[in-house]
């Protein structure tokens, strides 16, 4: 039986999108018998200065993390207050790439490497280069629409990589588009991401159950926010967003007051711009508003059936798997029309961003903001019916990533 290593950097210690969409792969990849799967998680180990001028958690170094019966093989990457300094003049210091050329002789003995984004892409490229095995590497999202665009040194080792990758996977078909910016001449094909399990549609009673067990009333409407609070993620704009929301709800019931409901914001998620937007949305929502902080996967499929209304006002997406498990769950969701989000939710519920004189985008501007606003009102009250595709199932995902690795050769 061939032997297939799973590559990716993430954290174990905070699951968060990236390492569920790898992990749920790496659980199909290893059930399907076809191959013996091992796991790697590589992950900075900051020293002390380091993680205050990141502000990342301290984590135990560890040589193995079991996750649902998946074994990671950690690989550490010592990371200093001057690998900081450097990172942030550089994408490609020359300490990733030693790193990356040491660690790739772990590989030497595997059949197929399956990297999983930039860093990991790195480990695999090297590895084919010193043993000749061929790898895959799967894209998901920054790591092809940011960090190569910006950075000339990072997107020429993107391309290397890409080109001498068997074949380079993209969580969404506008990924897949995107990536010709940085080379026309690899293996391309888009591999969508799935929903994790314990995200499905309950019945109104036990809906109502879970909303009463967070003090939700049954008049209440929820709209929220989840996912971590960056840049990327546009989350600068959501206090005049719950703003404008508040006085076109309350616009609403006085124009039909038949209707009765009370108005509630919800965000869920931590990063470092809370401590900034946090006392703002507080102050302009005009309804009660809750921040959650980083919660659990367990307990984020519950919360999920209390919220009525997702939204996603993000810059840029690869595949938020966040819209996917909402519309497991019944929830609405709309988003910016930019990345894969339209391709989960449909177009209809997208709303493009302004565009100044200059042809530049306008992350923040007022139509974009009213837009969205009139249609969350309008979903809240009159929903229109919004059903994932099956494509997004990771057996379909499981079933063609298998076939593709079959007919791979050393």
């Amino acid at each position: 039986m061939r032997k297939i290593a799973v590559i990716f950097e993430s954290s174990p210690f905070d699951r968060k999108g990236l390492f569920n969409a790898v992990h749920n792969r790496t659980k199909h990849l290893s059930a399907s018998g076809e191959f013996e799967v091992d796991a790697y998680c590589m992950h900075i180990k900051d020293s002390l200065l380091s993680r205050k001028l990141r502000k990342t958690p301290k984590v135990p170094k560890v040589e193995s993390v079991e996750v649902d019966g998946i074994s990671y093989k950690m690989m550490w990457r010592g990371f200093s207050y001057v690998d900081e300094l450097r990172r942030r003049m550089s994408s490609a210091p020359k300490k990733l790439l030693t790193y990356a050329a040491r660690q790739a002789r772990l590989f030497k003995d595997y059949d197929i490497l399956v990297a999983h984004s930039y860093e990991a892409g790195l480990v695999a490229y090297e590895a084919h280069r010193l043993f000749g095995m061929p790898y895959t590497v799967t894209w998901h999202g920054s790591d092809v629409h940011t960090h190569p665009i910006k950075d000339e040194a990072r997107r020429t080792l993107t391309a290397r990589i890409m080109e001498k990758a068997a074949v380079n996977f993209f969580v969404s078909a506008n990924l897949m588009e995107t990536s010709e910016k940085i080379t026309e001449n690899a293996v391309k094909s888009v591999l969508y991401n799935g929903v994790s399990e314990g995200y499905e549609k309950f019945d109104d009673e036990t809906r109502a159950a879970y909303r009463a067990n967070y003090g939700l009333e049954p008049d209440d409407k929820v709209v929220a926010y989840v996912g971590n609070l960056h840049p990327v993620k546009n989350v600068e704009i959501l206090p005049e967003l719950f703003s404008r929301i508040h006085d076109n709800f309350e616009m609403h019931l006085r124009d039909c007051p038949e209707n009765h409901a009370n108005l509630k914001f919800w965000v869920v998620g931590d990063g470092k711009l809370r401590s900034q937007i946090e006392p703002l949305v507080k102050n302009a929502a005009g309804a009660q508003t809750y921040f959650w902080g980083n919660v659990e996967t367990g307990r984020m499929s519950a919360m999920m059936h209390c919220i009525d209304l997702l939204l996603l006002p993000s810059k840029n997406e690869g595949l938020p798997l966040v819209t996917l498990e909402a519309l497991s769950c019944g929830v609405s969701v709309l988003g910016s029309d930019v990345g894969g989000i339209p391709e989960v939710i449909g177009k209809e519920f997208c709303v493009p961003f302004d565009v100044n004189r200059d042809g530049t985008i306008n992350y923040m501007g007022d139509s974009f903001v009213e837009k969205m606003s009139q249609k969350a009102v309008k979903q809240l009250f009159y929903p229109k019916e919004q059903t994932l595709d099956p494509r997004f199932r990771w057996e379909e995902t499981a079933k063609t990533e298998i076939a593709i690795l079959k007919t791979l050769n050393r």
